[in-house]
């Protein structure tokens, strides 16, 4: 009876999550903006300036450790302004923050969304090239860790975020299953953090693992 109990809360929560996702695949690119790829004095003087109030406004505990302004584009129809930032967090996954001039709060994206999308071939979503950004994966390492699995990621794509979670795939070096690890949007390492084994997942519903094979 209580394995049944644990597999059917399971079960509930996977399909939120299929809910989640289906709403956030429909989501537009990460970023409107017309970004740049480099870091000049001036693009970090400015995002250094305007990044920790934007973190916070975004919901985000990130303690910034570097940041660059990206860019900004206006809709010729609407004349709505986007801008974008690139935000390196201490100990964390890097973000990039948009803000949108008629929405009353920014949002935040993980650097791995932005390598995922990418990847995926979305060659409009701007890229996280800020030093310690690198790397995307590195920055979830601590939230793997708090996960509490037997995991050292070689490969990471990240799914999406909801208002409230962000949701992730683990390709381990330790090998398969894999699992798809969930944190708070925007991710934080004071919030629950949780893994899942990839064998949960029905591999024909939105929320199912690619990097590892079922088998």
């Amino acid at each position: 009876m209580g394995g049944q109990s644990t597999r059917g809360s399971l079960n509930m929560r996977i399909a939120g999550w299929a809910v989640a996702l289906m709403v956030l695949l429909a989501t537009p690119g990460l970023a409107s903006a017309a970004g740049k790829d480099t870091v000049t004095k001036e693009s970090r003087a400015k995002g250094m300036a305007d990044a920790p109030a934007l973190a916070k406004a975004a919901g985000s505990d990130c303690q910034v450790a570097d940041a660059r302004y990206v860019g900004q584009a206006a809709d010729p129809k609407t004349k709505v302004k986007t801008s974008l930032y690139e935000v390196a967090c201490a100990g964390s996954e890097g973000l990039l923050i948009e803000s949108v001039s008629d929405q009353p709060a920014p949002q935040a994206f993980t650097c791995m969304e932005a390598a995922s999308a990418a990847a995926s071939g979305n060659k409009t979503a701007n890229q996280c090239i800020l030093p310690a950004n690198a790397d995307p994966k590195t920055g979830l390492l601590p939230f793997v860790k708090k996960a509490g699995v037997d995991c050292t990621p070689d490969r990471i794509r990240a799914f999406g975020h909801s208002s409230t979670t962000a949701f992730f795939e683990l390709a381990c070096h330790e090998g398969a299953p894999g699992y798809v690890l969930e944190t708070a949007s925007p991710p934080s390492l004071e919030k629950p953090v949780t893994a899942e084994s990839c064998l949960m997942f029905d591999p024909n519903t939105p929320v199912h693992c690619e990097l590892t094979d079922r088998a």
